[in-house]
């Protein structure tokens, strides 16, 4: 309620004085600025599948990419993280928060209000949270370490080894750009309406990283109960983390979406809309080094719409 309460009284400040000018000049051009939109949500997407070279052209001074890796031939899944344990095991797309600030333009002025739908051209600033990339080569093998021959009873017991080595990569990066689209809206006297377009983002990302790991994980396992301090592991382990240089992403998304307006007769709450919008969108990303990579999307915004007139 605390972040609220300034909120609803900004938008008091806004909102009130534009509808009393809108009364008082009413045979004036209608305003070109209509409303303002403060949308949350998330978008949901697959991760670009990177090969070992993309991976070295992104970390070109990385010591433990320049080892032989060619051992590894299995798949990448796109929505995969790598594989774990000698087998594939699918990641969950990524998921960021989205959050954008965008004012909307009455692009059908002159057809009057005896239009059945308003035409609007949105226009504003967009942030999509961090994203990442992975990718883990494996090997692993097993082999007889030991065999141990009791002197009491002659029953022989065996101790096998199992060794594992991996290489985990990941790239992560945040954006930020502008965002237009083109809106067509249902006019109608109720609370609730619906809306349709097409639009895209254009933008830079920043705070990319990547880093790159090598894990080599040694386990000796024996059938003698009786003497486990016959067992244990050895875990080594190195890192590589550095900086990445910020590379451009653009996007093209359809959109529909559903608006609920507070109040039909107060003219400060029949100002005040909230809505739901979902973008089935195709995101193109250009990683360090590699060529242009474009992956399914899907994002969902929730928020406040403030209509000015």
């Amino acid at each position: 309620m605390k972040f609220f309460r300034p909120l609803l009284v900004a938008t008091a400040l806004v909102v009130v004085p534009n509808t009393f000018a809108q009364q008082t000049t009413s045979s004036e051009r209608p305003p070109l600025i209509t409303d303002v939109y403060f949308p949350v949500g998330f978008v949901a997407g697959s991760s670009a599948l990177m090969t070992t070279t993309d991976w070295r052209n992104l970390m070109p001074n990385s010591e433990l990419l320049k080892n032989d890796l060619s051992w590894d031939t299995g798949d990448q899944t796109s929505f995969g993280r790598g594989r774990y344990v000698g087998e594939y095991r699918p990641g969950d797309p990524n998921s960021v928060p989205a959050f954008e600030v965008s004012i909307g333009l009455d692009m059908g002025r002159k057809q009057g209000a005896d239009a059945r739908f308003e035409k609007q051209l949105r226009v504003g600033a967009s942030y999509l949270g961090t994203g990442s990339s992975y990718r883990n080569w494996w090997r692993s093998a097993t082999g007889r370490y030991d065999t141990l021959t009791s002197s009491l009873n002659g029953q022989t017991s065996f101790v096998d080894t199992t060794w594992n080595e991996t290489y985990s990569a990941e790239y992560r990066f945040s954006r930020i750009g502008l965002n237009a689209s083109y809106i067509l809206r249902k006019r109608t006297p109720n609370k609730w309406s619906w809306y349709v377009g097409i639009g895209g983002m254009v933008g830079t990302t920043f705070n990319a990283s990547a880093s790159v790991e090598h894990r080599i994980y040694t386990e000796a396992n024996t059938s003698v109960p009786d003497y486990p301090e016959l067992g244990g592991y050895f875990d080594n382990e190195e890192r590589e983390e550095m900086h990445v240089a910020t590379t451009a992403w653009g996007a093209a998304y359809a959109l529909a979406g559903i608006d609920l307006r507070l109040g039909r007769t107060n003219p400060f709450w029949s100002s005040v809309h909230l809505f739901n919008e979902l973008r089935p969108a195709m995101m193109f990303n250009t990683v360090p080094g590699s060529k242009l990579a474009s992956t399914a999307a899907i994002q969902n915004l929730f928020g406040l719409r403030l209509d000015l007139r």
